[in-house]
């Protein structure tokens, strides 16, 4: 096994650790698949658990990038080819809710987030130039935070 094989499975590790949230997670499951097979538009409370889970993922994005590549200096594309594994491949990211997310409902949700930019790229993806600008701005604004203070 090469040293950037270790590498990439210490950031998908890290990222699995938390990318199933403590609740809502069996009641998104069961929304997204009513969304993909049949005609289902989700609105209440189905609309706040995909943005829940786009505002997760996206911290789970973020966190892991500042863990892995901005503190332990790992190799970027180590951490987009775990991106890729885990959220292309798995099944996590959802293009086609970008739909519902530009819904006014789920706007007016989103821009009372801390970090509302993140639920679209959680959710639903993007590509790694972005996604790589997002996680250092994340950094460097985590790294202006006072001690003792944490996202």
């Amino acid at each position: 096994m090469t040293e950037t094989n270790i590498i990439e499975r210490h950031i998908m590790q890290v990222m699995s650790e938390s990318i199933i949230p403590p609740f809502g997670y069996v009641e998104y499951l069961e929304m997204k698949t009513n969304w993909i097979m049949t005609d289902y538009w989700p609105s209440g409370d189905d609309l706040l658990s995909i943005i829940m889970m786009g505002n997760h993922y996206g911290a789970v994005l973020r966190t892991t990038y500042l863990k892995t590549v901005y503190r332990l200096r790992y190799e970027p594309r180590c951490f987009w080819n775990a991106v890729i594994r885990i959220f292309i491949l798995g099944g996590l990211w959802v293009d086609s809710f970008r739909e519902v997310l530009k819904t006014k409902e789920a706007k007016e949700i989103i821009k009372r987030l801390q970090h509302p930019k993140w639920v679209e790229v959680g959710l639903c993806g993007c590509d790694w130039k972005k996604l790589r600008a997002m996680c250092e701005k994340f950094c460097e604004w985590y790294d202006s935070l006072p001690e003792g203070v944490e996202d």
